[in-house]
Order: structure tokens, then sequence, then C-alpha cells
């Protein structure tokens, strides 16, 4: 009785070595592309950040300063905006003290609260941070510690002017201005581009005007007002 071969089918040592070099190539090119796609999207990232973080910081800024009633009554300060400038720099770093009435971000009810803006410096590099001092509770017995909030970080320069029915001016406080706000106020954020691509970037700057309802012209101002401009 003849036995039948056993026949089985295999790889040889040649073809396993051309699979893995097309394997090898093939892994290369989607490391290469994953590469470039992972580049980009830093990159875009790195571009559209300073670009959101102005808008948002603005946003909240318009939120409080639309808000502000008139500086009069028992839950309401004097509207102050002082230009000055950060230690040591060229660059603006205005503040502003004022009342608003605008419903927080956690959605409570609305409640005057005085805010409180300024310029800190940053722990590290020569920028700024952008805060936001809430004080909450006006009648309290005893002054209550504000409650702060950074609303931008890496910020070169900021920069307030208050327009008075018929120029813009770089400061405003309403103790001399017949207890009066300005019509509108226009605030100016610079901050830095963290960009690595970019490392001489002269930053990012948006300008916003906010209109005050509650505003209206001092009683030594001309009554000709006309739509404010900044140009």
């Amino acid at each position: 009785m003849t036995r039948r071969a056993d026949h089985r089918s295999a790889f040889t040592l040649l073809e396993m070595m051309v699979a893995l070099a097309l394997m090898a190539i093939l892994s290369s090119g989607l490391y290469a592309s994953l590469h470039i796609g992972f580049r980009a999207r830093t990159l875009a990232e790195a571009t559209i950040a300073p670009v959101r973080a102005t808008m948002l910081a603005l946003e909240l800024l318009r939120r409080d300063i639309e808000s502000a009633p008139p500086p009069t009554g028992i839950l309401a300060s004097a509207f102050v905006g002082q230009d000055a400038k950060a230690e040591g720099t060229a660059a603006d770093a205005d503040t502003l003290v004022f009342c608003s009435t605008a419903e927080d971000v956690a959605g409570d009810q609305p409640a005057t609260r005085k805010i409180e803006l300024a310029l800190v410096p940053a722990a590290e590099g020569s920028d700024s941070i952008l805060v936001r001092r809430v004080t909450a509770n006006l009648l309290a017995p005893s002054t209550p510690t504000p409650v702060e909030e950074v609303l931008c970080r890496d910020v070169m320069s900021f920069n307030l002017r208050y327009f008075d029915g018929t120029a813009w001016v770089d400061s405003w406080d309403s103790g001399t201005r017949d207890n009066t706000l300005p019509i509108a106020v226009e605030a100016r954020l610079k901050i830095r581009i963290l960009d690595p691509a970019q490392p001489d970037a002269d930053g990012y700057e948006l300008v916003r005007e906010f209109l005050l309802p509650c505003g209206s012209v001092p009683s030594d101002t001309s009554t000709a007002v006309s739509l404010p401009s900044s140009n």
C-alpha cells in the first residue's frame, strides 16, 4: 500500500523578508502622515488660542460693563477708571472699579456686585494676568475679601477709554463728573502669541466698544452728542 505524501505549504524566508519590508514602508508612511497632522493641529491651536482667549475675556467685560447702574444709591459705588502703565514698562495697565448688575456665570439672579478689573504680574515672564475681583455682599458689616478670577493670561497690555458724549478720554471718575457714567467704554486687550514658530510675534490685539444704557452726559458737557468712534 502506497502512503500519500504529506505536502504542507509555508512562506519562504524571502517572502517573509519582503512582507516585513512592505510593512515597514507602510508604517513609516502612516507615521509621517500622523506627525504632519498632529503638528498642523498644534500650530492651529496655538494660532487660535490667543483669539479665543481675548474674545472670551472681552465678552465677560461686556456683560459687566453694559450692566453698570448709575453710581448713586446704597448699592452702587463710583465708576472709576484710571489710566496706568505696567511697572517699569510703557505697556498699558489700566484699572476700572464699578458696580454691575449682570447675572453671574453660575446663572444666579442678577445682584449688584462691585467689580475691579486690573492687571497683576505673572509668576514667570514679563507678561501680566487680567483679573476680575468681585465683591458680592455690599451690605456686609465689614468689607469682605473680593473673589479674584483670572480672565486672561499672557496679557501684554490692557487699555480702557471712555466716551463722554463728545470725545474719548483716558480716565473716568464719576465723583468728579456729576455722578454720571460714560456713554461708552472702549476696551483694548493685547495678549502674546505662544507659538514656537513665531517667537518674535508682536501679539494679538482686539478692540471692543461697549455702550452703557445708563450712561449720560455730564452737566458741564455740551449737549451735542455724537456716536462714539475710535477712529
